[in-house]
């Protein structure tokens, strides 16, 4: 599925909203959970998890169940088969955005970035902007 690894690298690598987008798919990966309770766990606003989860669903990689407060989303089949290759991209934005943090916080010098001398993937959990990012779908050329 050559296609949807070309969607994942747009939907996640393509904009600043990229992060916290994958940010969503892991913790859905957990199990399914509604809008506020996804703002909760990641610490984002509500208002930009919406946004994120439509640009999820409307590129097939997310879907929902139920109406209202109570709508549970969840990773698509599509998505299900393919979290090889979400986690394969996930771990290459992941290793690019640490060694942009280390260079603006240190000049380079991951032992000056982090206290214990090493960043992850789960420092950056905890600093990912909460940006809307651009909503697009790869072929419409069109905004939200």
């Amino acid at each position: 599925m050559e296609s949807v690894k070309r969607l994942l690298w747009w939907i996640l690598a393509g904009s600043s909203g990229g992060p916290n987008r994958a940010r969503i798919i892991d913790l859905l990966d957990m199990r399914p959970f509604n809008a506020n309770k996804i703002a909760q766990e990641l610490g984002l606003d509500y208002k930009t998890v919406r946004h994120h989860i439509r640009v999820l669903e409307e590129n097939g990689l997310v879907i929902s169940r139920g109406q209202g407060y109570g709508k549970m989303y969840f990773l698509s089949p599509l998505l299900e088969r393919e979290m090889a290759s979400f986690r394969e991209i996930w771990e290459e934005i992941g290793k690019t955005l640490i060694r942009q943090a280390v260079d603006r916080k240190s000049g380079g010098d991951p032992l000056e970035a982090s206290k214990d001398g090493k960043a992850t993937v789960e420092d950056l959990d905890k600093k990912a902007p909460a940006t809307d990012g651009d909503s697009r779908t790869p072929d419409s050329g069109e905004e939200d």
